[in-house]
């Protein structure tokens, strides 16, 4: 059972998580899995009361109770067993469980950054993410498809980049994230691998200089800002659909279940060759802005922060319920790399 179990905790690690960050850690028993936040490991701006981190446990979560499944095993779930809001779950497998066929996609589970083609998603695509995210009632998956909604909310996505441009905070840890070689990010085994972020020749040069804050900032006084955006937000547009996770609330659970909800949605993407790109940078900048206020914020951004939100609350029909993430999907080439991740002897203790 212990070569299983080990198995099953580098299903977990496969999971998306801001920054790559992998802010999770694990312990292991005879036929049990806790699963820890590790909030030492993300302390970004986008992670306001370790929201984020949340919601990638939750994500590694579903892939250790998927990949089990795939063995015959079932799965208990308990959620905040105790008085410790890092233990974020225990998971106790026993024997008698069906398999879920999203296990066979963990492996294959990336994000994709290129641009995507034009094309309507089918019904059976349509449903099969529809019906992915149900396992959990207390969130919901939106599927927005329309042309012009599409559209708007790929240049709020988009607006991320522009208030990282412009925000020296938001810049300079960005920018410390980036792996530049594949050396380097093998050796981090978190961050952004410089490939990943699907870069043409001109654009890569560009963002070598960015990465300068007094560069940046010269070039952001000719417009470089919102162009970058406008461009960003035009290959967010270029998705079959746009796909918005409304909670109940902004409480640790909600995230950890919009986490499991998130990653069951993915993996259905991928078993139908579907690329998916998550654009929740705004949201989470806007989480902290409401809990913790302007510190961090110039008065712009601010602004663009709340007629951004009220924008993807109004087309994803949220009704006054957090948006808790937005994500791209359609059909598309497949990504030129992947980032790495920790090996098992780094988060298994």
């Amino acid at each position: 059972m212990k070569e299983n179990i080990e198995r099953y905790i580098r299903a977990g690690i496969r999971a998306p998580s801001g920054e790559n960050a992998q802010p999770w850690r694990f312990f292991a028993g005879d036929s049990a899995i806790d699963v820890w936040l590790a909030p030492e490991v993300d302390q970004s701006i986008y992670n306001w009361g370790q929201r984020a981190s949340y919601m990638a446990c939750g994500a590694a979560l579903e892939n250790i109770v998927l990949a089990a499944s795939a063995d015959g095993y079932g799965a208990s779930v308990a959620y905040f067993p105790d008085q410790d809001h890092n233990h974020v779950a225990t998971i106790t497998l026993r024997e008698g469980g069906r398999k879920d066929p999203l296990a066979g996609a963990i492996d294959a589970r990336t994000t994709n950054r290129k641009p995507y083609e034009r094309r309507v998603l089918s019904v059976e695509e349509r449903a099969a993410l529809l019906g992915a995210a149900k396992s959990e009632s207390s969130t919901v998956l939106t599927l927005v498809e329309s042309r012009e909604s599409v559209d708007a909310l790929g240049r709020a996505g988009a607006v991320n980049e522009e208030i990282m441009l412009t925000n020296k905070k938001i810049h300079d840890f960005f920018f410390s994230h980036i792996n530049w070689t594949r050396g380097e990010d093998d050796r981090s085994s978190a961050g952004f691998y410089i490939e990943t972020l699907e870069l043409p020749p001109p654009g890569r040069a560009i963002f070598k200089l960015l990465r300068s804050w007094s560069i940046a900032r010269i070039l952001c006084l000719v417009g470089m800002h919102k162009a970058i955006a406008k461009q960003n937000g035009a290959t967010n547009a270029s998705a079959s659909a746009i796909g918005c996770l409304i909670s109940s609330g902004t409480q640790p659970i909600d995230f950890v279940i919009a986490g499991r909800v998130l990653e069951r949605v993915w993996l259905a993407a991928t078993l139908r060759s579907l690329s998916v790109q998550p654009l929740a940078g705004i949201l989470f900048l806007r989480l902290k802005l409401e809990n913790d206020g302007a510190h961090g914020f110039g008065h712009a951004h601010v602004r663009i922060l709340k007629d951004t939100y009220a924008t993807v609350e109004r087309i994803c029909s949220a009704g006054g319920r957090p948006v808790t993430f937005m994500f791209r999907v359609g059909h598309a080439e497949p990504p030129t790399a992947r980032s790495s991740r920790l090996p098992l002897s780094a988060v298994l203790k």
